[in-house]
């Protein structure tokens, strides 16, 4: 038996490479299947499981929202008592027990019934009210439902009177329970409690339960109520049901209390998925499914997988058998031509007879890869070449700026040395005016904007003498508020450039920042020519029309004006006011934004 195993592999494998290749080929596909339909039939697994869960957590919230807005229906009643504390003064009287007259006690008496009547109509699922006053009196604890009559207080709610204690500041949710009351059917339902303080706010007068349906929060996604898998719940802080969608008001695994006390979001085990909210105030909203129901309609799906692989297995085993058949008779023709490959030059392509096959598909795609390999060979040569080239503008662009920077400190240097104080001064402001323009980023803080200005207009100084003042009045919790650089200097050159009356003694300049509720306002003023009202109009309606003003000097303004609405859109911008003889005011408006949050803006 050893023998004829013996001579089976050595006829068949050992000397033979393309059977081993078979041999190979059929265990990698059956690895390969197997492992595919594992993969796969897991994959639509957890994503069924996914696609459930993100489904249920959409009812989740649903609900949670719905839970909390009926939270917020007390609390709104309680906030209308002491919002108009002289209208509802009625309600203080009787929970305070300071009403001592009959009378006046039956008239106040009717009045809270109109006000808590009111309640109903403005939420349906309030089936009925409960206040209890802390003193005794005349207000004995009060009752009202929407159906009329009476009714016996549950042994539970003095209970949950006892959750409404003196230190809770806002409200408290019951469990469910069963209420009967005349004239309608046994509802399940729970109350929203909370304490009703004095009319001074110095104490608590009393306490009030309002009970509302728990089947209304099947409203919040009744119309995916026929796809939902599995029960919803509400429980409170102690792990007690609030509400059930099944009804039962029964926990449908054990550990369910354990898992509400960690604040856990997911859990699972052999049988469920639990999928949990927490609402604002410490209650959960849990979905609880059972992996029956969630992977019932995929079991169809894995059996047609296990059948295809099967089919596939089957196939491969055949076409591989009959395709290294093929091959083995043309792999000589290409090993011989590979076997001549190291002794061809690279630019050299390997020459096969191909008939479409994979042999000849192979030596294809073996001649595309020589000449990409040479395409990017090109390519990373000329792209070093380029990337030097760049470096070296790059160095040179930086040396320039530097170099006319160090030759102004120099003459300034020497302006000093010759006693020269004022072209020393003048020297400096632009020097430093210079660094500003090509060391700063192209955002910078209004601070270092109107330290620029300023030097700016210390330069205009030494022209006009003393007949220039200047003014820069900005409020300093907005100097750290960006604005692009350069923004303000045309509006000021317009101002020295056009603005200056010669008949005046002094040109006057005011720039004035400061805070608004739409962003930073900046004002410039002057009090030179002004502008003829023509020529106002005809400007302020080229702007409004975005157009280059044709033939105006003031192309500043206008570039100054596009720029920020390119910037920022076009509820930014520039306003123009102006009276001939009188001056001009320029006003600027931007979004205050830090330099951070402008980059990312811009």
């Amino acid at each position: 038996m050893r023998r004829l195993l013996r001579n089976i592999y050595f006829t068949f494998f050992k000397r033979k490479f393309f059977s081993r290749i078979l041999l190979t080929n059929i265990l990698i596909i059956l690895v390969s299947l197997g492992i595919l339909i594992v993969t796969v039939s897991e994959n639509i697994t957890k994503d069924t499981k996914e696609k459930e869960i993100k489904f249920n957590t959409q009812i989740l919230n649903g609900i949670k929202t719905y839970f909390e807005a009926k939270q917020s229906v007390v609390k709104k009643i309680i906030q209308q008592m002491f919002f108009d504390r002289t209208t509802y003064s009625y309600i203080f009287d009787l929970v305070e027990q300071t009403e001592t007259r009959e009378a006046e006690f039956r008239e106040k008496k009717a009045k809270l019934d109109a006000f808590l009547v009111s309640a109903f109509a403005g939420d349906p699922d309030i089936t009925s009210i409960s206040l209890y006053p802390n003193k005794t009196g005349l207000f004995q604890p009060y009752f009202i439902n929407k159906w009329g009559g009476a009714r016996e207080v549950p042994a539970e709610e003095e209970l949950w009177l006892e959750r409404i204690t003196d230190d809770l500041s806002g409200v408290v949710v019951t469990p469910s329970y069963g209420q009967r009351l005349p004239g309608a059917a046994e509802k399940r339902v729970f109350a929203v409690g909370s304490n009703v303080r004095s009319r001074d706010l110095n104490m608590n007068a009393g306490k009030l339960l309002v009970h509302f349906d728990a089947a209304s929060l099947r409203s919040s996604y009744a119309q995916y109520e026929d796809e939902i898998k599995g029960t919803i719940l509400i429980l409170d802080k102690e792990g007690e049901l609030i509400f059930d969608s099944s009804s039962r008001y029964e926990k449908p695994i054990p550990e369910l209390n354990d898992i509400v006390n960690k604040n856990m979001k997911e859990y699972q085990n052999d049988n469920y998925i639990v999928n949990m909210l927490q609402t604002n105030n410490g209650f959960t909203v849990a979905g609880v499914m059972p992996k029956k129901e969630i992977y019932s309609s995929i079991e169809a799906i894995k059996a047609e997988i296990y059948k295809i692989g099967l089919l596939c297995v089957i196939l491969s085993v055949l076409l591989n058998t009959a395709s290294m058949q093929i091959f083995s008779r043309r792999v000589k023709a290409l090993l011989h031509a590979i076997r001549r490959l190291p002794k061809l030059d690279l630019l050299r392509p390997v020459v096969v007879k191909s008939s479409g096959d994979e042999i000849g598909q192979i030596a294809e795609q073996f001649n595309v890869m020589q000449e990409r390999l040479i395409e990017y060979i090109n390519k990373v040569y000329v792209a070093e070449i380029d990337s030097k080239n760049a470096t070296l503008v790059a160095l040179q662009s930086q040396i320039n700026p530097h170099f006319l920077a160090n030759t102004l400190e120099s003459i300034r240097m020497k302006a000093i040395t010759d006693g020269n104080s004022q072209v020393a001064d003048m020297i400096y402001s632009l020097s430093t005016m210079f660094r500003y323009v090509i060391l700063k980023d192209g955002i910078v803080t209004l601070k270092d904007e109107l330290s620029y200005c300023e030097m700016y207009l210390k330069i205009f100084s030494y022209r006009f003498a003393h007949q220039l003042i200047v003014r820069i009045d900005a409020e300093d919790d907005i100097s750290h508020y960006a604005i692009g650089k350069l923004l303000l200097q045309p509006l000021i050159e317009n101002s020295m450039v056009h603005g200056v009356d010669p008949e005046k003694e002094t040109h006057c300049i005011h720039i004035r920042c400061r805070k608004t509720d739409v962003g930073i306002r900046i004002g410039i003023e002057d009090n030179g020519r002004g502008i003829p009202p023509d020529k106002l109009q005809s400007i302020q309606k080229q702007w409004s029309k975005s157009a280059a003003p044709g033939g105006d000097k003031r192309i500043g303004l206008h570039n100054t004006n596009e720029r920020i609405r390119m910037l920022f859109g076009l509820q930014y911008g520039l306003r123009l006011d102006s009276e001939e003889g009188q001056g001009t005011k320029v006003t600027l408006d931007i979004p205050a934004l830090t330099k951070e949050e402008m980059n990312h803006h811009v």
